[in-house]
């Protein structure tokens, strides 16, 4: 979510770099309109700009890349909220605030009673306007002039509950972007499973390469042959999902934080085996796997501070032992 939030960000930024322009060519002139044809990239930002909006504030500069009704731009919320029976009769509802200055606003031509009484507000609020030459900027609609960031949105949505509990343990882990991605992908389901490939028609086959069973996520991490030896190998298990091997009691003597830091890498390490055994025909055995895992911690484990670093090491020796 963070991430697409930074993406709208972006969109809504005065430098045009030509991604952008290749983005936006096929949009209307209006804030948050879409092509007749949307594609893919088109329809997730949209739905993540409510949330974007949510969470910020505009101080107004020239007004082009602020919407009139949905973003907050004046004191109180968003216009769309605070005068609801209005804007239930806009027929641009995604006017920028500068278009609506030029252009007036787009109504339909009979009003209802409280929509007409709220016309005469929202005009005021029209002839206040003052914009200038200078680019829109965007803060966080909590904090003293606190520029839109992923981090401040990240620290907003998991303090408000938006984010799971298992997105906001990994990506407060220490561990490198790589894995974080991969666990978020893999926590949702979204891995480049045959599957979800065969689902797409992008594989031949929903098969695992190396067993005759549909590839799903609990199949490559629990129960494929080269998991479940892993698991066997280090007295657990077994398990029946992802989340339940992620909630495992440790098997070293370290806190939880750090044994799931470990068994992320370790999962890391079963898809890559998994990769190569269906990319390349070679089939990992549990040795490599968990050597492979320990290399990875030790490499990592100067990202921790030294009282987490001892307690991320100790996972490494448990890994190291049941080889």
């Amino acid at each position: 979510m963070c991430l697409l939030l930074n993406f709208v960000h972006k969109l809504h930024q005065p430098d045009c770099p030509p991604w952008k322009s290749w983005f936006l060519r096929s949009i209307r002139g209006d804030v948050g309109d879409c092509s007749s044809a949307p594609s893919f990239v088109e329809v997730i930002v949209r739905r993540g700009l409510p949330t974007y909006r949510a969470i910020t504030r505009v101080a107004l500069g020239d007004g082009r890349t602020t919407s009139f009704w949905h973003d907050r731009w004046c004191p109180g919320g968003a216009l769309c909220f605070e005068y609801a029976a209005l804007f239930s009769h806009s027929t641009r509802p995604n006017a920028s605030v500068a278009a609506v200055a030029l252009d007036g606003l787009h109504l339909q031509r009979r009003l209802s009673s409280v929509a007409a009484s709220q016309l005469g507000e929202v005009r005021a609020l029209i002839r206040a306007l003052q914009l200038g030459d200078t680019p829109d900027r965007r803060f966080m609609a909590w904090g003293e002039d606190l520029a839109f960031s992923s981090r401040a949105a990240f620290r907003v949505l998991s303090s408000n509950g938006v984010l799971c509990q298992t997105s906001i343990d990994i990506w407060c882990s220490k561990l490198p972007r790589k894995i974080k991605i991969f666990a978020c992908l893999l926590a949702r389901d979204r891995l480049s499973m045959r599957v979800n490939l065969f689902a797409k028609n992008c594989a031949p086959s929903s098969m695992c390469a190396s067993c005759s069973a549909e590839e799903t996520a609990v199949h490559i991490f629990t129960s494929c042959a080269r998991a479940a030896s892993t698991w066997r190998r280090l007295g657990l298990g077994p398990f029946d999902s992802v989340g339940g091997i992620l909630s495992s009691p440790p098997g070293a003597p370290t806190s939880p934080p750090l044994w799931k830091d470990g068994l992320l890498v370790l999962l890391w390490q079963i898809w890559k085996a998994r990769n190569n055994a269906t990319f390349n025909g070679v089939d990992c055995d549990v040795g490599d796997i968990l050597s492979r895992t320990a290399d990875d911690i030790m490499l990592w484990s100067h990202r921790y501070n030294a009282p987490d670093r001892a307690l991320f090491l100790e996972t490494r020796a448990f890994f190291l032992s049941a080889l």
